[in-house]
């Protein structure tokens, strides 16, 4: 076998494509004017080197950001200036309105050049931007510190808010025979706006009562359009938290952290008899309770209705035994439980409560007579089911989502015991405008 082959050709061809290959790496440098263009030029070299040029283009971008920053101010400066001309006419005028040597008309004459100063104040505050940013009036776009809620519509709410409150509390007090607060206390009235939860407003307190803080989520109190949802939704609503008030003011069992976990649903399920459980549309009442309690809104609100429908004198004498500083153990060894005559006469398993335990018990056995008055009797299928007669046991109602509770009421009693502190209504005070001005540091 015979290879043929060329070696002067071999070597002519490498040592050209070697000579290629320098002649392209010195017409890049040339082409470029850079030593180092690729990595394979120099890999340390072109690390600094880069390291240099995003150095240099970054001040170069905080030169560009200086300078919008002196524009946007130049802009505020000379909108401020024009304000302060015309604020300096306007006393120029009020000085000249002051000689007595003009007549009535001269100084309505003065007071029509006066109004359109004011005008003209007005509308270079609120035009004044720079890239559609406001700089002398933020607020000019009438936009609360809440997503897509008008500062209008945030006020609307403020000025019902203790309206709603007042009819709230005559209804507690009317319906479930519970107590005004002594004295005059604080409550704080917070907004705030979570999308994601179902929580609509909340009342607590961190030092036993003496100052409570009712937390408003906006996100469910107002619809998709910034609009306040209608007026049955929010003292209903209020209704409950103030049951939760009226508790941490005048039943010291629900602030002594003693024994919660038995007595957390007797306090949920007494805000939703002043609410409307029924409200809620619940169709299943396959309802129990659990200890620690878990939330379950529907059980708390039917253990209440039961424990009304079978306590003689109803379940205002529970909060009377509450309201004399007892816990709910003790509220049910002094009140006396009687079906007879009532929806639950017959239920199996039934006697006279000594205890939360035992009533927990016996509502979670449910038995036929306890299951047919959950679910036929009208105390849970018609109207909203709230307690409307406290005092009478058994009692039930037929009201309407707007019939719930009496509204009209005035603020005389809410003025009365609550002082109202709204935390965060105001408007926007403007955000911030950062101008960035370290080009390798992430100082601002």
């Amino acid at each position: 076998m015979r290879i043929n082959n060329n070696l002067s050709a071999l070597n002519t061809f490498h040592v050209l494509a070697i000579n290629e290959a320098a002649t392209v790496k010195s017409l890049r440098r040339l082409s470029s004017g850079l030593r180092i263009n690729q990595a394979a030029d120099d890999a340390a070299g072109l690390a600094i080197s880069e390291k240099m040029r995003g150095q240099i283009r970054g001040l170069g971008q905080v030169a560009r950001n200086a300078q919008d920053a002196i524009s946007l101010i130049q802009t505020a400066e000379g909108g401020a200036v024009s304000i302060h001309a015309m604020l300096q006419r306007g006393r120029e005028l009020a000085v000249q309105a002051a000689n007595g040597t003009l007549t009535d008309q001269d100084r309505e004459q003065l007071q029509d050049e006066m109004g359109q100063i004011l005008t003209n104040i007005d509308t270079t505050a609120n035009s004044t931007e720079f890239n559609t940013i406001k700089l002398l009036n933020q607020s000019s776009n009438g936009m609360s510190q809440f997503p897509g809620i008008s500062q209008a519509a945030l006020d609307q709410l403020t000025s019902k808010l203790p309206g709603w409150l007042n009819d709230g509390m005559q209804a507690i007090n009317t319906q479930l025979g519970i107590a005004y607060p002594a004295g005059n206390r604080q409550m704080n009235v917070e907004y705030y706006y979570d999308g994601v939860a179902t929580t609509a407003a909340s009342m607590g307190t961190a030092d036993g009562g003496a100052t409570l803080t009712l937390r408003v989520n906006t996100a469910q109190v107002f619809d998709g359009s910034g609009n306040l949802l209608s007026e049955g939704i929010h003292d209903t609503l209020l209704a409950h938290e103030l049951v939760h008030a009226f508790e941490f003011t005048e039943m010291a069992f629900s602030t002594d952290g003693l024994d919660t976990v038995n007595e957390q649903w007797f306090m949920e399920g007494l805000t939703m008899a002043i609410q409307g459980g029924n409200l809620f549309g619940v169709t299943d009442h396959n309802v129990s309770l659990t200890s620690p309690f878990d939330g379950d809104f529907r059980s708390a609100f039917e253990a209440v209705k039961e424990l009304h429908e079978i306590t003689d004198g109803g379940i205002d004498s529970f909060i009377n035994r509450l309201e004399a500083g007892e816990d709910l153990d003790a509220a049910f060894a002094n009140t006396t439980q009687d079906i007879v005559g009532t929806e639950l006469a017959g239920a199996l398993g039934f006697s006279n409560f000594a205890n939360t335990t035992d009533f927990i018990n016996w509502f979670n056995t449910a038995g036929a007579v306890l299951n047919n008055y959950r679910t036929a009797s009208t105390d849970f299928t018609t109207g909203s089911g709230v307690i409307t007669a406290g005092a009478v046991k058994g009692s039930s109602s037929n009201l309407t989502l707007d019939q719930t509770i009496t509204n009209g009421t005035g603020v005389a009693t809410v003025n009365t015991h609550f002082t109202l502190n709204f935390t965060n209504s105001a408007g926007a005070s403007g955000s911030d405008i950062i101008f960035q001005v370290g080009a390798n540091t992430d100082k601002e």
